[in-house]
């Protein structure tokens, strides 16, 4: 099974007459069948190192919007800091990390 599997992928990866070469169909040619059984692995390795690294980066990002915990009193000052942007408060600007802001309204 596991030299039918790769004979159909050589034969694929290179074409018919290349296939039966390279795994050493015709007698006394061990060393085809041991550099592409060495190219093989190798290239699964590599396979299985990119998706495991891919894993761990895809698992370690953070994520592009925090979800912002802040326990703020529910008044109503509003106030407009750096960029236009108006709070509700003051607590609440700097929930959000808001800067330079003062009293809006009146």
């Amino acid at each position: 099974m596991r030299r039918y599997w790769l004979r159909s992928w050589m034969r694929r990866r290179f074409g018919c007459w290349r296939a039966r070469e390279m795994m050493g169909s015709e007698p006394g040619n061990p060393r085809k069948e041991k550099t592409v059984r060495n190219t093989l692995r190798v290239t699964f390795g590599a396979l299985v190192t990119l998706v495991i690294l891919g894993g761990v980066i895809a698992l370690s990002e953070t994520p592009t919007q925090a979800r912002i915990i802040c326990e703020c009193a529910d008044l109503d000052n509003p106030v407009i800091c750096k960029g236009g942007r108006i709070y509700s408060n003051p607590c609440v600007a700097a929930c959000f990390g808001a800067t330079h802001c003062r009293p809006y309204g009146g």
